[in-house]
């Protein structure tokens, strides 16, 4: 995975203690969603408007914009704004005490082209959503960015397959992923098979940082699902393979790793072998 402390510093924050964090700094990455909807050039998937991970800094950003070397960045852990011009930072704005209306502005100020509109889409009720001020939380917002600093790498090194997608954080639903794409060629991209890899950090199904494994399309109610090492299988309203940070936290700090690579192993092998059916 590339990385050594992978996994091994979680746990300063429970996993079900960072809700309030991760909904904070969802919405906050409304504003990076806005750029890509505003300024990119629009794709079928939606995927102008994703982020991804810098490793490098631990932080979300945006494509390259037209014209230019400009990007945004939103630093999850600092919940902090940030201009770049290739990898400079030209300006920033830390978001607490701030609402997401002055993030938006100042944005659109910093990159001078014109006002930014956020995509439409469902947003976890929140008061920031309703003008509130962004503030507070900042043990675990550190938590939730360590959350995906430790899961890039291996997501990374799934979308080196030929037909995956490049790893992005989707801003409607927080997660960041990649897509196997098992039909390329397929007419009908809606029945193509297809197995989406990744993290999200919490939301109405589990409250707390997951990874999961999903077969598209899911496999029929009275299918029987192949046993997991690790984890266990999801069917309430999608099918997947889960993981939860519980999960991950439940052994020691040295035999996470493995325990997370042995899931996706496992995970991955069982998907394919529930398409092939």
């Amino acid at each position: 995975m590339n990385q050594p402390a992978a996994f091994s510093t979680l746990g300063t924050v429970a996993p079900t203690k960072l809700t309030e964090a991760r909904l904070q700094v969802h919405w906050a990455l409304q504003v990076l969603a806005a750029v890509g909807a505003s300024l990119l050039p629009k794709r079928d998937d939606d995927s102008h408007t994703a982020s991804s991970w810098d490793e490098r800094f631990n932080c979300f950003v945006t494509e390259t914009l037209p014209g230019g070397e400009l990007r945004v960045r939103l630093y999850p852990a600092s919940l902090t704004l940030a201009v770049t011009k290739s990898t400079v930072v030209t300006a920033e704005l830390g978001l607490d005490g701030h609402t997401l209306e002055e993030a938006l502005a100042w944005t659109a100020n910093e990159l001078a082209r014109g006002p930014l509109t956020r995509p439409d889409y469902d947003m976890p009720a929140h008061p920031i959503g309703d003008g509130a001020r962004f503030g507070g939380h900042t043990e675990a917002r550190e938590e939730l960015a360590d959350w995906y600093a430790s899961m890039v790498s291996l997501l990374n090194a799934l979308a080196s397959h030929d037909d995956a997608t490049p790893v992005r954080c989707w801003p409607h639903h927080f997660d960041m992923a990649t897509l196997v794409t098992l039909d390329p060629d397929a007419e009908d991209a809606e029945r193509a098979r297809s197995i989406g890899i990744g993290l999200s950090p919490g939301d109405g199904t589990f409250d707390q940082p997951y990874l999961y494994i999903t077969p598209w399309p899911y496999p029929p109610a009275e299918a029987e699902l192949p046993v997991l090492p690790a984890g266990g299988w999801h069917r309430e309203g999608f099918t997947a393979a889960v993981l939860t940070g519980e999960d991950i936290l439940s052994v020691g700090a040295s035999e996470r790793i493995a325990l997370v690579g042995g899931f996706v192993e496992a995970g991955v092998s069982a998907t394919y072998a529930l398409l092939d059916t």
